[in-house]
């Protein structure tokens, strides 16, 4: 049984102090005008354990006739709700039952943040609020998204301190920590009265996420759970780079080569490399605009043409070797039903659409510095690009997909979206009608206000 004491909707620090309270999230004006800190909406709930009288025979709906002690009441909740957390967040609600391949192709971090989880409560506090908020939002119920924004608010203020500690600072939780709550704004977070806050607030996330990978260096991701977490995080990492258009530090040879003195790179290693490169790309066309001496502009443009033509014959080679391996997943993989989708099925798509991903970001760069005369490989073509990415990402918006699906799709669409832009109005009409197919899913929304945050 749950109470709701009050019927106030001021934050808990203006209740506090009486003062009027004007309702922003997720901290409100008032705290953010005195420096205060908000302590957020969440209203306080008592949780009533109940059992059953001695006499008479049990209804039904009696759940249980041990009054549980107050810990583990509390622990109980808190293992089903991160138990919903992840049903919605991984791919048919359970941990990828696959190959070490296909493990490594979609990202096996979140094992390390299930091991994780059990000793380190700022880690559970992100898992929480995310779990919280995305059950909430499914199901329309107020007050498990008031804790979520709760445990979400908790979270960060105790993430501040925790950055002030060295050993927790490079602490294997704590990177997961800050995962947590980048995903959780980059599917849940929203600002209506300012389009780009989401964007910004992701930004702001992974920001603190790269800063705390750097913090390591190299070296530190060589073995166990951390090389784990730096492998599967680069794609996070690059996307960030990309929206910034600024050079990402995994392009430097010592982050390419020392984290994998111990492993072999896997087909999705390789391609994340090409990846990090093209960070580059996007850093010197900007450099290559400005630039108001025609001499200098000239000689940038040739450096230019040479980088892209490189990252090409890189492209090239990774399709020669690693597509025929794909197209054997995609032969493995079980058809999918209404409430399941293979893994076979997520890895055979999710690596093509990045390698669309990549020869989008060089080809478009490559036309922007040849000129309209020169004749180009048909594979330069971004047309064929951007319909590949839009004929692979409908699989994960599968329902049974998850929220996992944020990892997968979120990139390679938002590169499309780029492009079509790019290319202005009556171009590639045809792709911009199937993208905004894609993103009117309901499986989409949370995705496609991140697109529409980060347009500003």
């Amino acid at each position: 049984m749950v109470g709701v004491p009050g019927r106030s909707k001021a934050c808990a620090t203006c209740k506090k102090r009486r003062k009027g309270c004007d309702l922003q999230r997720p901290a409100c004006g008032q705290c953010r005008k005195g420096g205060l800190v908000c302590e957020g909406y969440a209203r306080p709930r008592a949780f009533i354990n109940w059992a059953p009288p001695k006499k008479g025979p049990l209804t039904v709906g009696h759940t249980t006739d041990i009054v549980l002690p107050r810990g583990l009441t509390r622990s109980a909740y808190e293992e089903k709700l991160l138990g919903l957390h992840w049903e919605t967040y991984l791919p048919n609600g359970r941990d990828f039952c696959c190959s070490a391949e296909i493990c490594h192709i979609l990202g096996g971090w979140t094992t390390a943040v299930r091991e994780l989880i059990a000793t380190d409560t700022l880690l559970k506090k992100s898992v929480l609020a995310l779990g919280l908020t995305t059950v909430a939002r499914r199901d329309g119920v107020v007050w498990m998204a008031e804790q979520g924004l709760s445990a979400y608010i908790s979270g960060l203020q105790e993430m501040a301190v925790a950055l002030q500690v060295p050993s927790r600072a490079r602490s294997n939780a704590l990177l997961c920590a800050v995962k947590m709550f980048s995903l959780y704004e980059a599917i849940h977070g929203i600002d209506k009265r300012e389009r780009d806050a989401q964007a910004k607030s992701w930004l702001t996330h992974c920001h603190g996420e790269i800063s705390l990978v750097r913090l390591g260096g190299p070296s530190r991701y060589q073995f166990g759970r951390a090389h784990r977490l730096f492998a599967d995080g680069r794609l996070h990492q690059i996307s960030v780079a990309l929206k910034t258009r600024k050079r990402s530090f995994l392009a430097d040879a010592e982050w390419k080569i020392l984290p994998w003195k111990w492993h072999p790179k896997t087909i999705k290693d390789t391609l994340l490399d090409i990846l990090a490169d093209t960070t580059e790309l996007l850093e010197d066309l900007d450099a290559h605009n400005a630039c108001p001496n025609p001499d200098d502009k000239e000689w940038r443009r040739a450096g230019l043409a040479e980088k892209c033509w490189l990252l090409d014959r890189a492209l090239v080679a990774w399709q020669a070797s690693s597509m025929p391996t794909l197209a054997g997943l995609g032969e493995q993989a079980v058809a999918a039903s209404a409430d399941f989708v293979s893994a076979e099925a997520l890895a055979a798509a999710h690596a093509p659409t990045l390698y669309s991903t990549a020869c989008l970001i060089v080809y478009t760069t490559l036309a922007a510095v040849v000129g309209p005369y020169v004749v180009m490989p048909a594979r330069t073509n971004p047309k064929t690009h951007c319909r590949d990415i839009l004929s692979g990402v409908p699989i994960f918006f599968h329902p049974a997909v998850g929220t996992f699906r944020a990892h997968l799709a979120t990139l390679p669409l938002a590169v499309v979206l780029a492009v079509i832009n790019m290319a202005g109005p009556g171009v590639m009409e045809e792709e911009r009608m199937l993208l905004m197919g894609i993103l009117a899913r309901p499986e989409a929304v949370g995705i496609g206000r991140l697109l529409h945050s980060m347009q500003v």
